[in-house]
């Protein structure tokens, strides 16, 4: 995989300081080099000159370590940055366009924005030092050898393209392992993801067994595929150890046969042969570091393909163009990336103004996600397709109430308020505002959780609480309510309430709905099939139905 850094000061920083403190490396090498070279020289000839070589060869390993040093805190810096900037983008990305709206699933965004970006800490410690080593250490080596004994840089410079030569081949083969690994990890996550929110549905249907086996294959695949991984790294650090290892041995012939044939002056031979290593020892390193960062590099070009994706749009709609117009949906078309098959549509329904419409359908028939194109949350772009138009609704009227809240406030009392509107917020009265928002709740059967901080609630109160901010959007001049299972997890006698919470919206907002209970779906005026015929319901559960 070509390597490719985010484009930012950290990433900048990074290559000026590790590009200065590998020169400065290659120098330590040559004086050290230099002074083991000339005091086994002076050695051989009878004459030692320990003193004379001691202050540079000391100078040389006090150079070296901190080169070492100051390189790893510049990468370790330069990591902490870019996950810092890259895990903003991508929250900001998936906060602004929804998990769908941001390319991968759930799950698999999940481990990417953890996990994922946890690799590039091998990514930015160890492959990029070893890159910037490989484009100077070797060649500020070189130049010395050349000046040393020209043939022992010939031999190097015919040997050392070997080495990334293997490399190149053997990373291509590395890289389709790897992504095979994080293709399996993500469809992991993702399963765990949907196990964990369809669980108590899988027990009271009996079908948790078939999904811990779902789950079994699909960890036996990952396993399988992140040992090749594994055995193909070994298999190519051998292949370049004995790449260098041979290449270093021919250095060490031409020397030995010059040298025994009085060729060339001892302190010359032993000067290449001292700093030979040193000039395959960097790409052994990249072709070490190459390995231990194959998922940082895979999960730093799943993050650029998400944060430079384009934005999604949501769908146009259009305002109504006289009062009491109804909300009229035409040719709604959705598909998600990577599917073949519209998860909806094309559909077309009319919900009346101030009246209560249900979408009626079998589960995965796309009714929250005909919500999600109304609430402007699923958009076109981002992976997802979304054709058709909308009439009759202005989304900055709309309340939104989804099946999975998310709450900010510190207590439940504060979240509710957050939906009314700045100027009761700001208003002198506080008084009355808190007055609204706690008959919100107890219109939501809520009343008892104000005090309390969402991460207490269980999911039927968050779905209380989630009805009362829209009640709440309603006081503060929203027209429009859209319900996603309003009443899942919820017990009969706090159904009942909600139920009776948003009959009595019929005539005073435009309410949109999706619920599988029966009790609630017979509160609408109207239902609209989606994804096949609606199922049969007695006309006098309520006067004057018409489906559409």
């Amino acid at each position: 995989m070509r390597p490719t850094f985010p484009a930012g000061p950290a990433t900048r920083s990074a290559l000026y300081w590790l590009g200065l403190l590998a020169a400065l490396k290659a120098l330590s090498l040559v004086l050290m080099g230099q002074a083991v070279a000339s005091a086994l020289a002076g050695l051989a000839a009878g004459e030692p000159d320990w003193a004379g070589q001691m202050i540079p060869g000391l100078a040389g390993v006090v150079l070296r370590s901190l080169t070492v040093w100051g390189q790893a805190v510049a990468a370790r810096r330069a990591a902490l940055g870019i996950k810092e900037e890259l895990r903003s983008g991508l929250l900001e990305r998936a906060l602004r366009n929804g998990t769908r709206g941001t390319g991968p699933a759930d799950g698999g965004l999940a481990v990417l924005a953890t996990r994922g970006l946890d690799a590039l800490d091998s990514y930015y410690t160890q492959f990029l030092p070893a890159l910037v080593n490989c484009a100077a250490i070797p060649l500020l080596l070189g130049a010395r050898i050349l000046f040393a004994d020209w043939v022992s840089a010939v031999v190097i410079v015919l040997t050392v393209p070997l080495v990334p030569l293997f490399m190149v081949l053997i990373g291509r083969y590395t890289e389709d392992k790897v992504r095979e690994a994080q293709s399996a990890l993500a469809r992991l996550s993702a399963h765990m993801l949907e196990l964990a929110k369809g669980l108590p549905v899988l027990v009271g249907l009996g079908r948790a067994s078939a999904q811990r086996r779902a789950l079994e294959k699909i960890s036996e695949e990952y396993r399988f595929r992140t040992m090749g991984t594994l055995r193909t790294a070994f298999m190519s650090a051998l292949a370049l150890e004995l790449i260098a290892t041979i290449s270093v041995a021919v250095v060490a012939v031409f020397i030995g046969v010059r040298l025994v044939h009085g060729d060339m002056p001892l302190e010359a031979g032993l000067l290449a042969l001292i700093l030979a290593p040193d000039c395959y020892l960097p790409l052994r390193e990249l072709g070490t570091a190459h390995h231990a960062s194959d998922d940082g590099r895979v999960a730093l070009a799943e993050v650029t393909s998400v944060t430079g994706a384009p934005e999604p749009r949501p769908l146009t709609a259009v305002r109504a163009g006289r009062p009491g117009a109804p909300i009229t949906v035409s040719a709604l078309t959705v598909t998600y990336g990577g599917r073949s098959r519209a998860a909806v549509g094309p559909l077309g329904f009319e919900a009346p103004q101030s009246r209560i419409t249900a979408l009626d359908g079998p589960s995965g028939a796309g009714k929250s996600t005909i919500l999600g194109v109304l609430a402007g949350t699923i958009g076109d772009g981002g992976g997802t397709s979304v054709t058709g138009s909308v009439k009759g609704l202005d989304r900055t009227a709309v309340a939104w109430v989804p099946q999975h809240p998310v709450m900010v406030a510190d207590t439940v009392l504060d979240e509710v308020l957050l939906y009314l509107s700045a100027h009761a917020r700001n208003s002198r009265d506080r008084a009355l505002t808190v007055d609204v928002a706690r008959s919100c709740l107890a219109r939501a059967a809520a009343g008892h959780l104000a005090a309390k901080h969402p991460a207490e609630l269980s999911p039927g109160e968050l779905r209380r609480v989630a009805l009362a901010r829209g009640l709440a959007r309603i006081e503060a001049g929203a027209t429009v309510l859209l319900l996603d299972e309003p009443t899942a997890h919820l017990d009969d006698e706090s159904a009942v309430a909600v139920e009776d919470a948003i009959r009595r919206l019929r005539g005073q907002a435009t309410v949109i709905l999706v619920a599988h209970n029966d009790r609630t779906r017979a509160l609408a005026d109207h239902l609209v099939p989606v994804g096949g015929p609606a199922p049969d319901v007695p006309a006098a559960a309520v006067p004057g139905r018409q489906p559409l």
